[in-house]
């Protein structure tokens, strides 16, 4: 696998293939391919999806599936790609938190208030973290 790795080229084609197969569990493979292929090559994944992007709503799908990890890293082409505005005036306020120290098995929940700052209407990706403090600190 590390020679796909290297190269997918030899894998492109068959993505190419079967991201219109009937079966919900192959596109779902191709969407896998193209994400694990983004941590290597995310130029090539976002030029792949670029063109791939608006022929249905499957593909559409295989493609935002594809790259999770790079909307997951905020990358701007990959944002712009499905419309999110990478730049935002926008502010969070009010940020509450039910607990500022969790263990295992413990629940959170946490609310806060988005403000725009401008009068344009933005498209947002918001993601949340949470860390875990490890044994070292």
């Amino acid at each position: 696998m590390n020679m796909f790795k290297a190269d997918p080229a030899p894998i492109l084609p068959i993505l190419s293939l079967l991201k219109a197969d009937e079966s919900e569990y192959v596109r779902k493979s191709v969407a896998n391919n193209l994400n694990d292929i983004s941590k290597d090559h995310p130029d090539l994944v976002k030029k792949i999806c670029a063109e791939w992007k608006g022929q249905n709503s499957q593909t559409d799908w295989i493609i935002k599936h594809g790259c999770r990890t790079l909307l997951r890293k905020a990358d701007p082409e990959t944002l712009y790609l499905f419309g999110f505005h990478t730049e935002p005036d926008v502010q969070i306020k009010d940020l509450n938190l039910s607990a500022h120290q969790l263990s295992v098995g413990d629940s959170i929940t946490f609310h806060f208030v988005l403000v725009n700052q401008s009068l344009d209407f933005y498209k947002l990706r918001i993601e949340y973290g949470i860390d875990f403090v490890k044994a070292n600190g």
